[in-house]
C-alpha cells in the first residue's frame, strides 16, 4: 500500500511550506543526533544495551498510546501489513547495539 499522499490531497507549495520541511528536517537531525549521544552516555553508565532498549521502546510506546488516548494524536491501530516493512530496519538497529 502506498502511503504516500494523493496529489489530491497535497497542499500547495510555497515559501512558507519550504520553511517548515527545513525547520522539520533541522530538527529532525538535532534530535537524532542528541539521542545517539544519550544512548552512548546510557550504555556506558549502565552497561546492559538490550535493558536500555527494552526500556527506551517502552516508554516510547507508553507516551504513544497515553499521546492517542488523550486525543492528542491519532495512533493507528498496530498492523502485521504496517510492521512487516520495518522489520528489516528493527534488526539493523538491533545489530548495531551488539557489534563492536
Amino acid at each position: 500500500e502506498n502511503m504516500l499522499p494523493k496529489k489530491s490531497e497535497k497542499r500547495g507549495g510555497g515559501k512558507a511550506m519550504t520553511s517548515n520541511v527545513v525547520v522539520s528536517c533541522v530538527g529532525y537531525m538535532a534530535c537524532s543526533s542528541l539521542m545517539l549521544i544519550a544512548n552512548k552516555l546510557a550504555v556506558y553508565f549502565f552497561p546492559k544495551p538490550g535493558i536500555v532498549l527494552i526500556l527506551q521502546l517502552g516508554i516510547t510506546a507508553l507516551c504513544v498510546k497515553a499521546a492517542g488516548m488523550a486525543k492528542i494524536i491519532i495512533v493507528d491501530d498496530l498492523e502485521w501489513k504496517k510492521v512487516k516493512p520495518y522489520t528489516l530496519v528493527a534488526a539493523a538497529f538491533l545489530s548495531t547495539i551488539y557489534t563492536l
